[in-house]
């Protein structure tokens, strides 16, 4: 569960995407309804920028971003993707999983909330980098 409350900034490929996705619901789980919704709330306030305008410390559709678990201190890099790239085992993780919408649209240096079967966790984005085009494809 996010609880920053400062809006997000998406690009316009993103949000496009990612509303498309949330549309369609063919992706959800049962589980991942409520972060669904929070998902939608965000997308309502999120600051939409042109592609070439989005900052390099927001995480993106394709970012890798390094999260420190400000409790334990335990890092973990992870890579936003859309659903039917998702791969727990490599790291891929789903737009639509509550990680990636507890990420998206953050920043480098943001602290972000998200809630776990385990209970409520918070982390500090150290790091996000992205891909190339090239890369991506």
């Amino acid at each position: 569960m996010l609880t920053q409350q400062k809006p997000i900034v998406l690009s316009k490929q993103d949000h496009g995407l990612i509303t498309e996705y949330l549309r369609n619901g063919t992706w959800l789980k049962p589980s991942d309804q409520p972060n669904a919704i929070q998902l939608e709330a965000e997308l309502k306030r999120a600051e939409i920028v042109d592609n070439s305008d989005l900052p390099s410390d927001v995480v993106s559709l394709n970012s890798s971003v390094t999260v420190k678990e400000m409790r334990s201190g335990s890092r973990m890099t992870l890579k936003i993707v859309i659903p039917e790239l998702a791969n727990v085992k490599e790291k891929r993780i789903s737009i639509l999983s509550p990680i990636g919408t507890a990420l998206i649209g953050f920043r480098k240096a943001d602290v972000v909330q998200w809630t776990v079967p385990s209970g409520e966790k918070t982390f500090l984005i150290e790091d996000v980098k992205h891909e190339t085009a090239r890369a991506m494809s």
